[in-house]
């Protein structure tokens, strides 16, 4: 059979929704970009729920993910696709323990063994820190012996069991939500990390060439 996606009358039909759209004058809204004071209130919703003493063992270790996951995306700009993909073996210290050093080799852009490396340092502000969240992501997984050696870094969970499948976007899309609508923010997405970061980056003094290679 022929490719059914290039009939004519695909094409027609396409072009027609284009056209119903341009004459209802639908434009396509962009995410709000998420910042630092963004990230801050994100954060304390987090922690509370983190620090809660009838927090169990399973949402001790999503609340620990979440943190890790969420302050990484504003700090390292990378895709929600690609960052849930990280494996612990892509991620190297610095010798005095200053930042992080990612590897990234497989994502929705780096299928072709070409590799992404780029750098997390530490924040002064420890409640900000990326790098402290995923330190204390792997303390937790290790009191509750997850094992991350193999595998993805961040990993799906199913009612009280921790999955070896990677964390998926839909599901941390559903979770920001909720902590966004907690902390009393809204319209934002998880590419709101994404393009908070690299107007971040420019606003602090950052080169676009600086900008175009950390977030790709």
């Amino acid at each position: 059979m022929p490719n059914p996606a290039a009939h004519p009358a695909v094409k027609r039909y396409l072009k027609g929704v284009t056209e119903e759209q341009l004459k209802a004058r639908a434009i396509p809204k962009q995410a709000e970009p998420i910042f630092i004071c963004d990230l801050t209130a994100l954060c304390q919703v987090i922690d509370s729920k983190l620090r809660s003493a009838s927090t169990d063992p399973i949402h001790l270790y999503i609340y620990a993910l979440d943190m890790a996951y969420f302050k990484l995306h504003v700090f390292t700009g990378d895709r929600p696709s690609d960052l849930s993909h990280i494996k612990a073996a892509e991620i190297l210290r610095f010798p005095n323990d200053k930042g992080l050093i990612f590897n990234h080799v497989f994502g929705k852009t780096l299928r072709s063994g070409d590799s992404k490396v780029f750098a997390v340092a530490r924040h002064p502000n420890q409640f900000l820190c990326p790098v402290k969240a995923l330190d204390d992501y792997l303390t937790i997984c290790q009191a509750i012996k997850i094992s991350l050696s193999t595998g993805p870094l961040f990993r799906a969970t199913c009612g009280k069991s921790i999955l070896i499948d990677a964390f998926s976007t839909d599901a941390a899309e559903a979770r920001l939500k909720n902590y966004l609508t907690a902390a009393g923010l809204s319209k934002k997405t998880l590419y709101s990390f994404r393009c908070g970061g690299a107007i971040t980056m420019a606003l602090t003094g950052s080169t676009l060439d600086d900008i175009v290679d950390h977030v790709g």
